[in-house]
């Protein structure tokens, strides 16, 4: 567990930074100088060259975070597996692309009244998809290595960076919405680069094949690959749905008030992901090893771990809800409900976030299919149902309920299937703090300075919840970060 709470805790560092950037981008900057519709734009690309890059996966990054254990070998490049891994992405991409070009015009069509932005950018998508796709073989191939830091810095850190660099551009007309969209393009490009730069500086970026190898696994890499791709897909499919079905019954405007929304709801998952990035090559090593008692251990602690974590920037939201929207412009009023709806389904999502790589890395990986079918089913339903009815309330109410069922589906599984399971008393005392915190939070006087309200709030509210956990003993890696960081305030008083 060390190594993935060491990496989760530099992970999270700079995705946190990076969803600071992100949001002073998205939730202040962009708001003032960007239309909501073009700010949907943005999202509705991203959504788009998402699923087409899954799509031209292939399914293969399943392959890499099963198999890859079988290939780890330095000493002979690692048995030809980047070979693979360029070689399958070559394919996937040709076929992705010949999938455009016959989808386009449809695309075009039905996008001319709700969403005319999208079909007057619509190729820009090409070089998205090729570098989405080069980034996701790179970066999963780059994670089995046990390095989960590079991709987060690049992707997280850095884009964000850039971005808020474009931004500025525009918002000192130095730049028009055009050029701020090829910058956006070539920025999400930019992370492939250090990836292939650190993959070279430590060896492990060698096209010499070894296919007497592979032929081993074949077969077995094929099933994996099919059921990855499908699984993959319909898993992209399910996180953007909601988003495509608000371009396609509402508009690009509504569009860009639920996705500035539901970039709160990420600051949830932050350490979640963080720890997913380090954590699936280890799991597939304890399967291998048959050391069942190593994978529950990181369950169970990645749950609580991110309970706690997790619960406190829920429990910021909620108590600070009115300052959030005296920043964001008036026309995002109406989205209140859609942050704390789409919020509280990621945390109930997240609290049981190894239940995916488990059941991926595992024997039983082919049930993970049947589970994120039923996944993609309730999504879909409910979407159709609530969206037309309820605009963007609907499609978080939709989401939320999906992450939720998932989330219930794949623990029972798991633990009808191993016995594992991640959720223990301490989960309670988790709970009762954070109902306690909402309280106190909403029966603190308030100032008509809306930053004083919100450093005093939070910073009330986040000492008294943390003090709690460490006393009650919540987690002992949150207890060792807690210590070690009071250790160095006291150094560095003592230096003062």
């Amino acid at each position: 567990m060390g190594i993935i709470v060491r990496q989760g805790v530099k992970g999270s560092i700079w995705s946190y930074l990076g969803l600071i950037i992100g949001y002073i981008n998205l939730g202040i900057i962009m708001p003032q100088f960007f239309s909501p519709d073009k700010i949907g734009l943005i999202h509705l690309f991203i959504a788009t060259s998402v699923i087409f890059a899954q799509f031209s996966s292939l399914g293969f990054n399943s392959v890499t975070k099963r198999m890859f254990p079988y290939f780890r070998d330095r000493k002979n490049n690692h048995n030809g597996y980047f070979f693979l891994i360029i070689s399958v992405g070559i394919i996937g991409f040709t076929l992705s692309t010949v999938a455009f070009f016959i989808l386009k015009p449809n695309i075009i069509e039905s996008s001319l009244d709700r969403s005319p932005l999208f079909s007057k950018y619509i190729m820009l998508l090409l070089p998205l998809i090729l570098f989405r796709l080069a980034y996701s073989h790179l970066v999963s191939y780059n994670k089995v290595l046990f390095d989960a830091i590079t991709g987060v810095f690049w992707s997280e850190f850095m884009h964000k960076v850039v971005n808020l660099l474009l931004i500025t551009g525009v918002a000192l007309e130095w730049l028009n919405f055009r050029q701020f969209l090829f910058g956006y393009t070539a920025s999400v490009c930019m992370p492939v680069i250090p990836l292939i730069i650190v993959l070279i500086k430590r060896g492990d970026f060698n096209l010499s094949p070894n296919l007497g190898f592979a032929k081993k696994y074949t077969k077995e890499m094929i099933t994996i690959s099919a059921f990855g791709l499908f699984n993959g897909f319909s898993g992209n499919l399910i996180s953007n749905i909601d988003k495509l079905l608000v371009s396609h019954y509402l508009s690009l405007e509504s569009l860009g008030v639920f996705s500035v929304c539901a970039l709160f709801a990420k600051v949830i998952r932050v350490p979640a992901k963080s720890m997913l990035k380090i954590s699936t090559g280890i799991i597939a090593q304890s399967w291998k090893e048959n050391n069942i008692k190593h994978i529950q251990e990181i369950y169970y602690k990645s749950s609580i771990n991110q309970m706690v974590i997790g619960s406190l920037v829920f429990i910021g939201m909620l108590i600070n809800i009115d300052t959030i929207f005296q920043i964001l412009p008036r026309i995002y009023s109406n989205g209140k409900w859609v942050l704390i709806i789409y919020s509280f389904g990621v945390l109930v999502n997240t609290t049981s976030v190894m239940s995916n790589p488990i059941i991926a890395t595992s024997v039983q990986y082919k049930v993970l299919t049947y589970l994120i079918f039923l996944t993609f089913s309730v999504s879909v339903i409910f979407s159709f149902l609530l969206i037309p009815q309820f605009g963007i309330v609907g499609a978080a109410i939709a989401t939320s309920i999906t992450y939720i069922i998932s989330s219930t589906a794949k623990l029972v599984f798991i633990k009808i299937k191993f016995g594992m399971l991640p959720y223990g008393k301490k989960h309670l005392t988790v709970l009762f703090i954070g109902i306690a915190a909402v309280i106190l939070g909403n029966v603190l006087p308030s100032s008509e300075n809306w930053v004083i309200t919100f450093v005093f709030k939070s910073s009330i509210i986040s000492m008294l919840f943390m003090a709690f956990v460490w006393k009650l003993n919540v987690s002992n890696d949150i207890n060792k970060l807690l210590e070690v960081a009071w250790q160095r305030v006291l150094k560095l008083k003592n230096k003062l």
